[in-house]
């Protein structure tokens, strides 16, 4: 079973131009043209029928742009011009009906179509109002959106909705309201009550690159200063590394050239030494790289012990830098 897999809520929402007369006669339904003579005032915009993520919308501002966009787009629509502000208005619809939640949030940096910075919104009572109109009109069950642009005059206008998960869904969850989550309880059968945390204002998203050793290793080796220890603190990427290996049954031991009580400097940094398989301290004229195993990696944000241990067991090294990569 799908998750909002009603057909026909399904095709309406895959056509703008369904939308559109679905709505018609609303007054937060933007003007379509049906043809370039009806067209009074520019500019207006042109948009492909079946599209998402802004792709292929164009502004154009007379009637030779406006026959150029067209022919370079499948089944387009002409509709106004909206100069002002947009939004998504994340949805939910439980298994009655139920407009469980309404969710507006803006769309301040957009990337391949998908808001990257969102400030969560208030329903004011004119957008509580639009989501209340499609739930009541359409078979919906679980997560929708619909987004809205204002006009000149400052009202809202539709853009488009769908019945599925948003990309940016995610800011409401960061707000405490799961929507996936809470579609897989109301197919249990339970009733929803959205609990939301109304200080997460603000939601940055950014792209997150992650990194797979192909190599096995049963051991990490870590530095002690500007590794594991910053200005006094813990490093919170080394340590969320170091306690990801303990889970994956790693063996953690500390390599230091540390010239002060190791157990003083890690409590006062509220470090256990307890995640420790062991602690070795290294004399100055002593190289790290003879005390690291064949079967283990080595993380120090110096270059030299890095290059020496690399040299000598052939290993991976890692500043502290690479092992964010690692984190998953």
């Amino acid at each position: 079973m799908l998750v909002n897999g009603n057909p026909r809520s399904a095709a309406l929402a895959r056509r703008k131009s369904a939308t559109h007369r679905r709505f018609a006669g609303a007054d937060w339904v933007p003007r379509v043209f049906d043809s370039l003579e009806e067209i009074s005032e520019w500019p207006v915009i042109v948009k492909p029928d079946l599209g998402q993520g802004g792709v292929g919308v164009t502004l154009v501002h007379g009637l030779r742009e406006a026959r150029d966009a067209m022919q370079k787009m499948q089944d387009p629509v002409l509709v106004e011009y909206l100069p002002g502000a947009e939004i998504t208005v994340d949805c939910f619809t439980d298994r009655k009906r139920k407009l469980v939640w309404i969710g507006p949030r803006t769309r301040e940096r957009v990337r391949a179509g998908i808001t990257m910075r969102s400030r969560l919104l208030d329903a004011t009572p004119d957008i509580e109002a639009i989501a209340r109109e499609i739930n009541d009109a359409l078979e919906l069950r679980g997560p929708w959106f619909f987004q809205l642009k204002a006009d000149g005059n400052g009202r809202w206008k539709l853009l488009e909705m769908s019945c599925r998960v948003a990309g940016t869904m995610v800011a409401q969850r960061a707000r405490g309201i799961n929507l996936p989550l809470m579609a897989v309880q109301d197919f249990l059968e339970r009733d929803l009550i959205a609990l939301e945390n109304p200080h997460v204002k603000l939601v940055e998203r950014n792209i997150a690159t992650r990194a797979e050793l192909d190599f096995e290793y049963d051991t990490v080796f870590v530095d002690l200063d500007d590794t594991l220890i910053l200005n006094g603190f813990a490093v919170p990427q080394t340590m969320a590394f170091l306690y990801q290996s303990i889970a994956a049954g790693k063996k953690i031991v500390l390599l230091t050239r540390h010239r002060f009580d190791v157990a003083k400097t890690l409590a006062s940094a509220r470090i256990d030494s307890g995640i420790f398989e062991r602690i070795v301290v290294v004399r100055d004229d002593e190289s790290k790289a003879d005390y690291v195993t064949p079967t283990s990696i080595f993380i120090d944000n110096h270059f030299p012990e890095r290059l020496n241990v690399a040299k000598k067991r052939a290993i991976p090294v890692l500043d502290v830098d690479m092992v964010e990569f690692l984190i998953r």
